[in-house]
């Protein structure tokens, strides 16, 4: 009896929090399997962009006729690539599904990030969970949500980076940066601020590239 009591002090209340976290992400990612066409605002015009990206060179759409491709490396690369990839093996829609699951799960895993380097309870990344269906993604700014989440992770890069005594971490932050421009401006914009913030030594290393 007492070793039961035991091992669910040590592993049965640690078993319950990630049933609980498991249920409330998949609870999150639930609406998505509820239609085909996500009611997002600016869903279709990514889906068009990078439908017209995927058949582009194939003449029965013309699409070389009313369009000219450009592929500068400026933001929503991060989104409309990885989808156009994904649109190889998978169906378009469902291609974008899994890329919104992911910037849902981004903002709980993020937030947990942000939370564990910070010396906090990373349980309370799942108060994340309900604000994932945003009011920003109903508008269809995929791109945005993602890089909020993929922010929170930066900043819990930093803050390790700051505590770190080498500069071990400085090309992950830095990787980590481009990741945030190819998504969008204006997380990464307060990713720069934040580096100013987090390691002012270190920060044109980081920022430089």
């Amino acid at each position: 009896m007492g070793r039961g009591v035991n091992w669910w002090r040590a592993h049965g209340e640690r078993a319950l929090v990630g049933l609980a976290i498991a249920v409330c992400m998949l609870a999150t990612l639930a609406p998505l399997a509820a239609a085909r066409y996500l009611p997002l605002l600016d869903a279709p015009n990514h889906l068009g962009a990078i439908a017209i990206w995927r058949h582009y060179a194939e003449s029965e759409f013309g699409f070389a006729r009313h369009y000219e491709l450009n592929l500068s490396p400026v933001p929503y690369w991060g989104y409309f690539g990885v989808v156009r990839v994904l649109a190889e093996l998978l169906p378009l829609e469902l291609a974008n599904k899994l890329f919104v699951a992911a910037a849902l799960l981004s903002l709980p895993l993020g937030l947990a990030a942000f939370l564990r380097a910070h010396g906090r309870p990373t349980i309370l990344a799942v108060a994340a969970l309900p604000l994932a269906w945003s009011y920003d993604l109903a508008l269809g700014f995929v791109a945005y949500v993602a890089g909020v989440g993929l922010l929170l992770g930066a900043l819990a890069l930093l803050a390790r980076l700051a505590d770190a005594p080498r500069s071990r971490l400085v090309w992950p932050c830095v990787a980590v940066g481009f990741l945030l421009y190819f998504l969008h401006p204006i997380p990464f914009v307060l990713w720069v601020l934040a580096v100013f913030l987090y390691v002012q030594r270190r920060a044109a290393l980081v920022v430089a590239p």
